[in-house]
């Protein structure tokens, strides 16, 4: 057997191991076929740039086009730039146009939630010479405390607020702080990167709505499209700004046949989102309650809301009891990552609804319990109800 051959063959294992397996982890979905043929077309191996540089990319240019026409009309602003490999990419881009000498920025801390990628070190506040001082945080809400934010960004004045996080129940008080900031002339970011799928369906906050001045985020997690960012604003001279930035400085190609996909989900979103958005967030908030039921210690804020989003936070207090309960139900074929931040887009995409999750919780709690047969037995079943992907 040809190396070729050896990783056809793996590719294949993987795929059918997946596709008989609950796919849970909160920052993954499942693309279309269409989405999949666009990735694998000739535009794989192809440049594009602005200006026009190279020949033959006459069709490549219209699906560039194509897609942020529909990325401006689907989340409602003026400007969209899908240039971005990743989200990470997005809003290195949008710090890099925003930057100065001496730049303060601030966000969620990573402690409780917010992007590690804006963490102190080893992270592009570090890599772009940024200074970062987190948002108080109120942890019994989970979510920003409002008062000392403002009182926060009255005396520190930060240039650059993100906003967003990787873990987000809950929406964040975008209006009140966009006001703050916006008083002394400094700029809102909001990272949506988790909830992009949400914001489009209508089911999440829209923060250029709410007075954000850029949302940007990834393309593949509530989202369900290829892997890739997407930055909108409202404002031109900002668009221009943020936009010098991608090619030649935090990225040449931006990868064609991503585009193209990325048009095609930005598409079947704009016809379906509204309902998946909505279920998502129903499966999510079942799966919460089923969970607590069992005794899970499932996070919630002080009214016992468990979530508004796709995302539910389990709470084992130690690192190591999220290695074994991701383990345990690996073993069960139910797919979480160690954080134990799960996720309900991609079961939902693939058709699960509200009486599903009810199983979903009843395996969770068999595999937890050991009983990892019979948890599989209930995977099996959900698994071969839900074959054909729904919303496209």
């Amino acid at each position: 057997m040809s190396l070729h051959d050896e990783i056809v063959e793996l590719v294949k294992k993987h795929e059918l191991y997946r596709e008989n397996c609950i796919n849970l982890v909160a920052s993954e979905n499942v693309i279309s076929e269409n989405v999949k043929r666009a990735l694998g077309s000739d535009l794989a191996s192809r440049y594009v740039a602005r200006p026009k540089y190279y020949g033959g990319t006459q069709f490549m240019e219209e699906i560039w086009e194509e897609a942020e026409k529909r990325a401006r009309r689907l989340f409602e602003a003026k400007f969209a730039n899908v240039n971005a490999i990743g989200g990470h990419i997005a809003l290195m881009s949008a710090l890099c146009a925003l930057r100065d000498q001496d730049t303060l920025i601030s966000s969620v801390s990573p402690e409780n939630g917010g992007y590690p990628g804006l963490a102190k070190e080893r992270s592009l506040v570090s890599l772009l010479g940024l200074r970062v001082e987190h948002l108080p945080f109120n942890t019994s809400e989970f979510n920003i405390d409002i008062e000392k934010s403002l009182e926060f960004l009255e005396k520190r004045k930060p240039s650059v607020v993100v906003l967003g996080a990787s873990v987000l129940l809950f929406p964040q008080p975008v209006s009140q702080i966009s006001k703050a900031v916006h008083e002394y002339g400094g700029k809102v970011v909001y990272d949506g990167s988790h909830v992009m799928g949400l914001i489009a369906g209508g089911e999440f906050q829209n923060p250029l709505r709410e007075g954000a001045d850029i949302l940007l985020g990834s393309t593949h997690k509530s989202f369900f499209g290829p892997q890739g960012g997407i930055l909108l604003t409202n404002d031109e001279e900002l668009f221009q700004r943020v936009s010098s930035q991608f090619f030649h400085v935090t990225m040449d190609n931006p990868h064609p046949n991503r585009i193209a996909a990325l048009a095609i989900a930005l598409a079947e979103m704009e016809k379906f989102g509204r309902e998946y958005a909505s279920n998502v967030v129903k499966n999510s908030k079942t799966l919460a309650r089923e969970l607590a039921q069992k005794s899970f210690p499932v996070l919630h804020n002080s009214k016992g809301e468990f979530t508004s989003s796709h995302q539910i936070v389990l709470q084992f207090g130690a690192f190591k009891s999220g290695v074994e309960f991701r383990d345990k139900l690996e073993e069960a074929n139910i797919i979480v990552d160690s954080g134990v931040r799960i996720g309900t887009s991609e079961v939902t995409r693939r058709g699960y609804v509200e009486g599903d999750m009810k199983e979903v919780a009843r395996a969770i709690g068999l595999a937890w319990q050991g009983k990892t047969e019979e948890a599989k037995g209930v995977v099996h079943h959900l698994v071969n109800e839900h074959k054909t992907l729904k919303f496209c």
